[in-house]
């Protein structure tokens, strides 16, 4: 049996996709990139490059085996492909935002972390009966050398970009509440909930990434129904 390597693996996945988004596309004639929208994305494209020279931009169409109406052309496709996640994702975004708000809420963050759980509950003790020890403890005991010269902080990060055992354990924690210890692959943490800051489904940050996730859900339901059409 024939094996695929990685790289054509990917090649395949990449044209099912990319067939899958024109395919959807052709079906909706409300999605359209405007040529106000392929300029100004022309523009930020250049800029961003360092391109604004027209010899250096046609140079780069030349390395890219690109004419200019095809460049237009994949711009105008990133376009419209932005505008099928907003249409895709607006049924469900505010009932995603809802079951995923204690994880979108953001929090102000110091973190001890030392090798043993007998120390880190040791350290929990001290620190629960007093918080102004935080700074000095994290600077003496945390095995971490970029703590050490900040005291512990960790500052501003939203609870779902933490790995998993700290993103459960963060979940419901209060403003003030010291977490743990958590185990992180064999070594143990300790996190000041300094304060927490709740989410917003108006936050264009959280939109973005709540319709991320559930335009992949899509994608990957459409490319398993063609898989199946495949395999029929």
């Amino acid at each position: 049996m024939l094996k695929v390597s990685g790289g054509l693996q990917r090649m395949l996945g990449d044209l099912k996709q990319h067939y899958v988004l024109t395919q959807e596309l052709e079906n909706r004639s409300d999605i359209k990139a405007t040529k106000f929208q392929i300029n100004e994305a022309i523009s930020n494209f250049t800029r961003q490059a360092n391109l604004l020279d027209p010899s250096k931009f046609n140079e780069w169409l030349s390395k890219n085996h690109l004419t200019y109406d095809e460049f237009c052309e994949q711009l105008a496709f990133g376009i419209k492909v932005e505008k099928l996640k907003i249409a895709i994702a607006k049924p469900d975004l505010e009932k995603r935002f809802e079951e995923q708000q204690k994880l979108c809420d953001r929090v102000v963050l110091s973190r001890i972390l030392v090798k043993d759980k007998e120390t880190a509950t040791q350290l929990k003790e001290q620190l629960e009966s007093d918080r102004s020890q935080f700074e000095a403890i994290a600077k003496e005991k945390t095995i971490l050398d970029e703590d050490k010269t900040v005291g512990g902080m960790v500052g501003t990060v939203r609870i779902s970009q933490l790995p998993v055992p700290l993103r459960e354990a963060l979940q419901d924690a209060k403003t003030d509440e010291i977490i743990g210890p958590v185990d992180l692959d064999g070594r143990y943490c300790l996190c000041w909930v300094r304060d927490r800051l709740p989410a917003s489904i108006g936050d264009p940050i959280i939109q973005r990434e709540l319709r991320e996730v559930l335009f992949q859900e899509w994608l990957q339901k459409q490319l398993k129904e063609i898989k199946k059409l495949l395999f029929a």
